[in-house]
């Protein structure tokens, strides 16, 4: 196997967690199967053609390869001013990546999007991939999701015990060396399994897709750039990765793995390994900075949790940091689940099958298109990365202290938060956008919204044309400041022409 070159802040002696100092390690690529072969008995777990809102790639000049990826990886913990030491060397592993990418190598942007599978309901979920395939595929990107979580595992085996058989993110310590009850907050884990192989299982997979080694999938193509990105858990994911593994990780030419991050509704790191204690909000290891660009989003949803982390944007050499705010938007939309496995998958891996369906009191879930958002940001990320362009920046969403030290927001007299990006949902509004629902079996993250009467709405817009204007013309301020890009703009207006506007 050929071998790229990491830099590792220390060197540990296996089982002891020893620091040993600064040394120059060998990061051996893994072996890669594949891509596996597709049939009628036999597909990818959450395929674009069987997810529940089939996605025909074909039409929109794009593949979908799924290839197994095995190694080894050093579980950490935390030692002195949180550097990463090794607990336990060299647990083999072999995980999953789905790739999908340009049929027609000219149209390749440079671009690769690696994205660790959301595992919070206990499956794969590509949510940005879900948000922003419709830019990917627009500017010829190539998406890499990759399994990072052992209960997405078990799914996987479950829907299919023969294709997924070999994969493993095994435990290589025996039972009665590990926690009993291990994992944090409601996300599952389990003693057998070691949550915690996922960082060196992120650098092996970036340092090989931007190799020629001959295993690489992406090897006749010229990977020019590589971001990583996430949302909620995965979101953590990739902050844990920025704050303890991206300093030291290297190529052999001495440029990073991955040139950029995009990290959406999360706020703090990830537990080291799943028996470790997780960092509170008010960790100052939460507040992450890298010396390649970072865009840190929150929705409106996430904010109250991690206002304490709010930091002035910087454009200074190794800070290279931005944070958006979105007023309106919640943390979770039905939209995503568009791109979620079918019912009929998920009862096939042994999951409920209506699992992230809206169960609110609230009649109508938040329905704020974050995508145009999320979708900028990709942009704006890969404007900064290659000339130097720093995104644009907003004031945070405006907060007031509320009873108990809790955080309130400031609202305006549409019932809508002030501050924070602004978009022409907010301030040419047709609805009050509330970032959490209620009810027994809610997912209170999705949100809901309250539409305007037609009395209100009559008032505020005397006709539809006068409507009309006035939000395009926000759409107009939302492109030349930097927010959405042209293609999204145009699709915006749409919207305003088919809203309900008596």
């Amino acid at each position: 196997m050929r071998k790229f070159y990491v830099t590792t802040g220390v060197v540990a002696l296996a089982m002891t967690g020893t620091l040993l100092g600064v040394a120059r390690a060998d990061v051996v690529l893994p072996a890669v199967q594949g891509p596996i072969a597709v049939g009628n008995s036999s597909h990818p777990f959450n395929s674009s053609r069987t997810q529940n809102v089939p996605l025909d790639l074909r039409s929109r000049g794009y593949v979908e390869e799924e290839y197994f990826l095995s190694g080894k990886a050093n579980i950490y913990e935390y030692g002195e001013h949180y550097a990463p030491r090794i607990k336990t060397a060299d647990a083999p592993y072999t995980t999953r990546i789905l790739i999908l990418r340009p049929s027609d190598s000219e149209r390749f942007s440079g671009n690769v999007i690696v994205e660790p599978f959301n595992p919070s309901f206990n499956y794969d979920l590509p949510i940005m991939w879900a948000y922003s395939h419709d830019y990917f595929m627009r500017h010829g990107d190539i998406y890499v999701g990759i399994t990072v979580k052992a209960v997405s595992m078990r799914a996987l085996k479950k829907f299919d015990p023969q294709r997924y058989a070999p994969l493993s993110m095994a435990n290589p310590l025996p039972l009665a060396a590990t926690c009993s009850n291990p994992g944090w907050s409601a996300f599952l884990s389990f003693p057998e399994s070691e949550d915690g192989l996922a960082w060196d299982m992120l650098t092996q997979v970036g340092a090989l897709l931007r190799s020629k080694a001959q295993q690489n999938p992406l090897k006749s193509l010229d990977v020019q750039y590589l971001y990583a990105t996430g949302q909620s858990q995965t979101g953590a994911y990739i902050i844990s990765y920025i704050q303890d593994f991206h300093p030291t990780a290297r190529l052999a030419d001495g440029r990073h793995v991955y040139d950029g991050f995009v990290v959406n509704s999360a706020g703090r790191p990830i537990p080291m390994n799943q028996c470790a204690p997780r960092l509170t909000e008010d960790d100052p290891h939460s507040i992450i900075r890298a010396d390649v660009p970072i865009i840190q989003s929150f929705t409106q949803s996430d904010i109250a949790q991690y206002s304490m982390q709010r930091r002035p944007d910087s454009n200074r050499p190794g800070d290279l940091y931005t944070r958006y705010e979105i007023g309106g938007a919640s943390h979770a939309t039905t939209y995503e689940f568009e791109s979620a496995p079918s019912p009929q998958e998920l009862t096939a891996a042994g999951l409920e099958a209506n699992a992230g369906a809206y169960r609110c009191v609230e009649p109508f879930p938040n329905d704020f298109p974050v995508e145009y958002m999320y979708s900028g940001t990709y942009a704006n990320l890969d404007r900064w990365v290659r000339t130097g362009k720093p995104p644009p920046s907003a004031p945070p969403v405006t907060t007031v202290a509320g009873n108990v030290g809790q955080t309130m927001f400031e609202m305006d007299a549409f019932g809508n938060v002030r501050g924070g990006v602004r978009s022409a949902y907010l301030d040419v509004p047709t609805s009050t956008f509330v970032q959490s629902s209620s009810g027994p079996e809610c997912f209170s993250y999705f949100g809901h919204k309250i539409p305007f009467d037609e009395r209100r709405l009559h008032g505020l817009y005397p006709s539809r044309a006068a409507y009309v204007s006035r939000f395009d013309a926000a759409v107009d301020r939302m492109l030349q400041e930097g927010w959405i890009t042209a293609e999204d703009a145009a699709r915006i207006k749409m919207q305003a022409v088919q809203a309900r506007i008596p």
